[in-house]
């Protein structure tokens, strides 16, 4: 399944943690560069899904907004990001891990560790990460509170997947691209 999406300057707060068992050998997740959201740092409720993005499992409620930023908000203040809240929701069982290719990552990454520390001038831009997997929840969709941030307004590709089983590997689910 392939999807299309257009990412103008997005950043996420964090609010993941890489506490909890680890994942199986063969998860995409144990690559080192990966961080992991695990159920533990889940959020539930009710979010504007009219404010939302899908690519395949993953749903990215905030980009709408995110896409209409000034570029004035992607300016770096003292070297460091702002970072603009976008929540993560997982539909289903099977775990998502979201990659931000590496032709994008110079200037695109994810934020969802929540020992990233910003000060009053914002995030230095290596706080970020290229590569999350969220763990999806017993119970209703999981949501992980973090965002994306760009060193300046910009469309980013995401690559999504998901494990098909541990003897399968992962497939990919959706490519957001832009447009």
């Amino acid at each position: 399944m392939k999807a299309t999406l257009g990412l103008a300057s997005v950043l996420l707060l964090a609010a993941c943690t890489s506490e909890g068992s680890p994942p199986p050998p063969s998860s995409p997740a144990l690559d080192p560069a990966t961080f992991v959201c695990d159920c533990g740092s889940a959020v539930f409720g009710e979010p504007n899904m009219k404010n939302a993005i899908s690519i395949g499992p993953l749903v990215l409620v905030g980009i709408p907004q995110a896409a209409k930023l000034p570029p004035r908000a992607f300016e770096p203040d003292h070297g460091r990001y702002d970072a603009i809240k976008v929540l993560a929701l997982v539909r289903g069982d099977q775990d998502v891990t979201v990659i931000v290719p590496s032709t994008n990552a110079e200037e695109f990454l994810l934020l969802y560790d929540p020992n990233a520390r910003a000060n009053k001038h914002g995030f230095r831009f290596s706080a970020g990460d290229s590569r999350v997997t969220f763990e999806a929840c017993p119970g209703p969709d999981a949501g992980y509170n973090g965002g994306f941030f760009a060193r300046q307004p910009t469309c980013a590709a995401l690559e999504v997947e998901t494990e098909t089983s541990f003897d399968e590997g992962s497939r990919t689910m959706g490519r957001g691209a832009c447009p």
